[in-house]
């Protein structure tokens, strides 16, 4: 594999994306909804592509003069309007994460990789210089009874972390 990522972020550069990500965070915490892995599964899925003819219904029901009291006209409207600005910003922050685990990934691979090519050359001489054995001891015993699973994933495959 080629080592696609050999430069360390600077420090201050990190600190100022960590500072940006929190101020986002921030001012998005009392907007946003936050739920539960179980209400993630529980709730309702909308089919794709129904907004535009919501759109229809909602101008038919208002000619009509029809007003369901537990669907206010103006909060599905508030609805529309929140899903829409979400959308953008589920776009650009899709991209972002992608963009951070990718560079994850890569960074983790490599540094494994050239973990490995380390481990099997440093091995090979342990075995006539005691002292290396010595120091290559633990390394040995975490190679052969370690677990073999990737630990890169914290999401159980569904992309979503939860909130602390």
């Amino acid at each position: 594999m080629a080592n696609r990522v050999n430069k360390a972020l600077d420090a201050a550069q990190v600190t100022s994306v960590r500072n940006h990500l929190s101020d986002v965070l921030t001012d998005l915490r009392n907007t946003c909804v936050v739920m539960t892995a179980d209400e993630r599964q529980m709730i309702p899925k909308a089919r794709k592509n129904f907004e535009k003819f919501l759109k229809i219904e909602l101008q038919v029901a208002a000619e009509r003069g029809i007003n369901i009291p537990a669907y206010p006209v103006d909060d599905i409207k508030n609805d529309l309007l929140v899903q829409e600005e979400m959308s953008l910003l589920m776009d650009q922050i899709s991209t972002l994460y992608t963009m951070i685990c990718d560079t994850y990934r890569c960074a983790r691979s490599e540094a494994w990789e050239a973990f490995l090519n380390h481990y099997h050359v440093l091995n090979a001489l342990a075995i006539q210089d005691p002292e290396l054995k010595t120091r290559m001891k633990p390394i040995i015993e975490f190679m052969s009874h370690s677990s073999r699973k990737s630990d890169d994933s914290d999401d159980n495959g569904t992309g979503i972390k939860e909130i602390e």
